[in-house]
């Protein structure tokens, strides 16, 4: 019998192969998509950047090489901010609309308890609109119907005013109305330079062009065009053999989806623990993905106690060129409001020209701490008090490899805001520090400076019971391991003496699930039960210390920290 990651690569590679990859192509200046059935010219210049494998409904995205800026006088703050124009198609294709209503239900690889298809999570582009600039305060400003190549088109002028903290903006979409789907196509400029850039966007708008389709009729998230989606919850069921052929599977059709849509000039390569995609160099692009590498080894040895038997996903591992094209790609169509999580498996960066002690290493360490948590064992991941969730990701952040070695580098500025609070007295005790929920950890008290010196302390305490001098100490080697273990324990205790569980409509797209964790993520920070995970952990941890223990452990955290 085969596996599900076996099976599904058969399933999925004779999907592709029947519908085409249908990849865009140049041609004398113009983008082509012959799965679509469009073309249009872009402005001269500009780059083409990737699709993100999850953001199937956007079919085309450019970016301008060269930065407007914006200077926030009216607050009197005097920053400055970098925009690059951007020019993006979006299509909503009415049968995949149609079938996100309810998710179109296929026969699943064997071993998957049920599968739907990818869809378009949005109803047209004014419901995209609402979704993705909301947090921004959009409004249309100007609207009319007319014709266009041979099609009827809606023009739309959007203001992206309020609350839009890197400068106003001004969007210009035209859409083009075809059979069986609307082409948007959206062009996005910071306001104040919307005259200058006004003639090539409008260029680029009015090139818009339907071709034939010689790929097969218009995708509409069938099993064979766009690959599978298993959420994590069927994933997490079954035996551990079949959860990892599960995830297997998933990482296969994700991975399967973000090559297909890379552009030109972009490379991908199979790595052990990541799918490499990028277009700079390939000795930066292999520093990278060795550093990366390196610190899951890291967390397989170190944090090895955690879910043991789980199979960790390889991730997409993006590197671009630029910080511009990074900054583009993270801008995604989906809304910023995600509590946090992040649940996508990509991870985008880019060559850090300050090197390893820039900051882009960062950003990375931490996404592959909350996948590797997530994909170990998620009741740690979502149960996490603020005072170790920080201290871990601080610590993480640091991992820089030098030569073969993995070495860890404070945050300075924390490290000493929290030196002088100990000379002032102003540090917590740590008996303190561990009983705190998020909102008291984070609670400035009329004093910012609060929260810097606790956050140092957090950082430097997970350092301390990371360190070789803790491991050196009866009380301290399995300290932080121990109070993960109790962490996770209280979490499935009150997960099931809760007297009404919900149980949730099993996701089928990746926007379900999305909603899901944030409704989970702000259950478990309501107030009552994130105070009751605290207690029973330290509880479980620390209960049976006395005040020479407490002493003892201040004095060897103290001695590490001067």
């Amino acid at each position: 019998m085969a596996s599900v990651a076996r099976r599904a690569a058969i399933w999925l590679v004779t999907g592709l192969f029947l519908c085409g990859t249908g990849l865009p192509v140049a041609a004398q200046g113009w983008h082509e998509d012959a799965r679509y059935g469009f073309k249009l010219q872009p402005p001269r210049g500009w780059k083409a950047i990737p699709l993100k494998a999850e953001e199937n409904w956007l079919v085309a995205k450019y970016l301008c090489p060269d930065k407007d800026h914006w200077t926030d006088s009216n607050k009197g703050s005097g920053w400055t901010w970098e925009h690059q124009s951007e020019l993006m198609v979006i299509a909503f294709v009415a049968a995949a609309i149609e079938k996100g209503k309810e998710g179109e239900k296929v026969e699943p690889p064997e071993g998957v308890d049920e599968m739907r298809v990818l869809t378009n999570p949005y109803e047209d582009y004014e419901d995209y609109l609402d979704r993705t600039y909301a947090g921004g305060g959009f409004y249309v400003s100007a609207r009319e119907k007319d014709t266009a190549s041979d099609l009827p088109v809606t023009k739309l002028e959007i203001r992206v005013e309020k609350l839009a903290t890197t400068g106003p903006k001004r969007i210009v979409t035209w859409i083009y109305h075809a059979e069986g789907v609307d082409f948007a196509v959206q062009a996005e400029v910071l306001e104040e330079a919307y005259d200058k850039r006004k003639s090539t966007l409008l260029s680029a708008l009015r090139s818009f062009r339907t071709i034939p389709r010689t790929h097969g009729p218009l995708p509409t998230g069938s099993a064979t065009e766009e690959g599978f989606f298993i959420s994590f919850s069927s994933m997490k069921k079954g035996t551990p053999v079949e959860r990892r052929e599960k995830r297997q599977a998933s990482e296969l059709a994700l991975h399967a989806r973000a090559k297909r849509s890379l552009p030109q000039g972009w490379q991908a390569r199979e790595h052990e623990r990541f799918l490499l995609l990028f277009n700079t160099d390939p000795s930066s692009a292999d520093k990278i993905a060795a550093s990366a590498a390196a610190l899951l080894a890291w967390a397989d040895e170190s944090l090895g106690f955690i879910g043991p038997e789980e199979y960790v996903r390889r991730p997409v591992l993006r590197i671009c060129a630029t910080s511009e094209e990074k900054e583009s790609l993270q801008r995604g169509v989906r809304s910023s409001d995600s509590w946090g999580f992040d649940l996508g498996l990509e991870i985008v960066t880019c060559k850090d020209e300050r090197g390893s002690t820039g900051w882009e290493l960062d950003w990375v360490n931490q996404r592959l701490l909350d996948l590797w948590l997530r994909d170990r064992d998620e009741e740690i991941w979502l149960g996490m008090p603020g005072w170790v969730r920080h201290g871990l990701n601080s610590y993480v952040e640091g991992a820089r490899l030098s030569g073969r070695k993995l070495k860890f580098r404070e945050d300075l500025w924390l490290t000493e805001d929290f030196r002088l609070g100990m000379k002032q007295g102003k540090h917590a005790p740590l008996r303190d520090l561990v009983q705190m929920t998020g909102g008291q950890f984070l609670d400035a008290d009329n004093d910012f400076s609060g929260i810097w010196n606790r956050m140092g302390q957090a950082d430097a305490l997970v350092r301390f019971l990371l360190s070789p001098e803790a491991a050196r100490k009866t009380q301290t080697k399995t300290l932080l391991f121990d109070y993960l273990r109790s962490l996770r324990d209280v979490v499935l205790e009150l997960r099931g003496s809760d007297e009404v569980q919900e149980k949730p409509k099993e996701p089928t797209t990746e926007a379900e699930e999305e909603e899901l964790y944030r409704k989970r993520a702000k259950a478990w920070q309501a107030s009552e039960r994130e105070q009751e995970v605290v207690k029973r952990t330290f509880q479980r941890t620390f209960g049976a210390w006395d005040a020479k223990e407490w002493q003892a452990l201040e004095k060897a955290f103290a001695d590490f920290v001067k």
